[in-house]
């Protein structure tokens, strides 16, 4: 799902009803932009689980493309931020990125500045997501979740940004992609898309090349 989902950011419009359609609606609150699972924020209290701003025409199930578009670029971003960053290849080429997720801000200058500002922004998007830990007796254990679209993508979000067993960022598009077994550290990997468009091919003509 949030390999689909960021996807989004770099594909046609299209593919936002297609998402849509298949895993339901973000929720967005028209006012903050915000999906409505935002805890309060100051001076707009309210008493209610969600905010009631709705986006655009929610209670009849349809929302803007573009406040889409704004969440799926933001994650893109995280993702690709973070992939670098534990592959030590952070630099200034990530400036793109950066100027979205801090937009009145400067980007990081060193490596640990980066550490700190991404673990914020994911925070701010748990945050946003209302995802907690949640207790289970019968087995016993503890999961961590989310409320709704957003929560649920958060928690995938998280689960790429600490290279989590499961999930590896694709060479190619650096999207993040659930492959059919781990691959080794270091080695490169590909997304289902990007293999059958031949990327993999690509790559080694290039390495041969050089």
């Amino acid at each position: 799902m949030f390999h689909d989902f960021v996807r989004l950011a770099v594909g046609p419009r299209e593919g936002v009803l297609t998402f849509a359609r298949r895993w339901g609606l973000l929720h967005l609150c028209a006012r903050h932009g915000l999906p409505r699972t935002h805890p309060p924020l100051p001076g707009s209290p309210r008493d209610t689980l969600y905010c009631q701003e709705f986006e655009v025409d929610d209670l009849h199930g349809r929302e803007s493309i573009s406040g889409w578009l704004r969440w799926a670029s933001a994650m893109r971003s995280v993702a690709v931020l973070a992939a670098d960053f534990h592959a030590g290849q952070f630099g200034s080429d990530h400036s793109d990125h950066w100027a979205r997720l801090l937009p009145s801000r400067e980007p990081p200058a060193t490596r640990d500045e980066a550490a700190k500002e991404l673990e914020d922004v994911v925070q701010l998007f748990l945050w946003y997501g209302l995802v907690m830990p949640w207790i289970d007796l019968s087995g016993p254990r503890i999961t961590i979740r989310g409320r709704e679209l957003f929560g649920a993508l958060a928690v995938q979000l998280l689960l790429v940004v600490v290279q989590a067993e499961g999930l590896a960022i694709c060479k190619a598009c650096r999207l993040p992609f659930a492959p059919k077994r781990r691959p080794p550290a270091r080695r490169r990997s590909y997304c289902p898309d990007c293999r059958a468009a031949k990327e993999p091919q690509k790559d080694a003509s290039a390495a041969y090349r050089q």
